[in-house]
């Protein structure tokens, strides 16, 4: 009977241990000087921290190629870059190879398509679309379109100027939102050749802490050059997995360097880890109508 108990202490010990380990899953991006994927990273190159405490990373492999979401802003101030950004539209939809979809928003949200057939059809019918005055709400449109991704291999895109001037969310809430929902990353082909850094700089710093990219082509002439690029980076991410010190049990930083020389590198995740690795599976739909 002794026996018996003490095995039984042995297993319940072994299963509180092993509870305790805490495992988190990211997509990470490395990106050089020219925002060019780098594909040769090993673990041993990396130095992750959660919560300001090293962490050990335990699994580093290509990422899954994500389902493309495209949110194409058609507001009046895309007027003057409709052409490109309906070019830009169809050029990520022929490279997506896991799945794509598009929204068209102004205001609020004008279209949504589903599949490559479908997301076809939408984006053939752009041309005829004139951009039209009715504000831009693209931070309540980032929000309304990731709170109905299922899919958590999957990337938003947004194609227009990155401005919003009339959602009821800051850009700050944004992120918060994005990282506590594990919503998918943010990244951006902004189309804005002759208006200030600071006019999108909200919108940087969604697709920065939600471990996206934003790329901005001088003129009209290098947007089909800023499209391949955003397109590699979003294609060449890694699944980086590494087990914390400790459990987490509120929004915690997630911080991953590069060691040694790192002139240029960029290192894309997203800025919080909410929780550790939930065995949930998620499903495999993308935007519910």
């Amino acid at each position: 009977m002794r026996r018996i108990f003490s095995l039984c202490f042995v297993l319940i010990a072994l299963g509180t241990a092993f509870g305790q380990e805490c495992r988190v899953t990211t997509a990470v991006r490395f990106v050089n000087e020219h925002a060019e994927p780098i594909s040769n990273i090993t673990a041993d190159q990396l130095k992750p921290e959660v919560g300001g405490k090293p962490a050990k990373i335990v699994g580093i492999s290509p990422g899954v190629k994500p389902e493309i979401i495209l949110l194409i802003d058609a507001s009046s101030s895309n007027k003057g870059t409709w052409s490109e950004i309906v070019a830009s539209a169809r050029q990520f939809a022929a490279d997506a190879t896991n799945g794509i979809a598009a929204v068209v928003f102004r205001d609020r949200i004008l279209a949504i398509s589903n599949g490559a057939s479908d997301t076809k059809k939408l984006l053939d019918q752009l041309p005829m679309l004139t951009p039209r005055p009715g504000g831009t709400a693209l931070y309540e449109t980032l929000v309304d379109v990731a709170g109905r991704t299922k899919n958590h291999d999957a990337a938003l895109v947004v194609i227009g100027d990155g401005e919003d001037n009339m959602s009821r969310y800051s850009s700050d809430q944004v992120v918060s939102m994005f990282l506590r929902s594990s919503w998918p990353p943010v990244f951006g082909l902004i189309l804005d050749y002759d208006r200030e850094e600071t006019r999108r700089g909200y919108f940087h710093k969604i697709a920065l802490e939600t471990g996206g990219l934003t790329i901005v082509p001088a003129n009209a002439s290098k947007v089909a050059e800023a499209e391949t690029a955003l397109a590699a980076d979003l294609f060449g991410s890694f699944r980086v997995t590494l087990v914390a010190s400790q459990p987490i049990t509120k929004p915690v930083k997630l911080k991953i360097e590069l060691i040694g020389p790192k002139h240029g590198m960029h290192v894309a995740h997203a800025a919080e880890v909410t929780a550790c690795d939930s065995s949930v599976s998620a499903p495999e739909t993308s935007l519910n109508p």
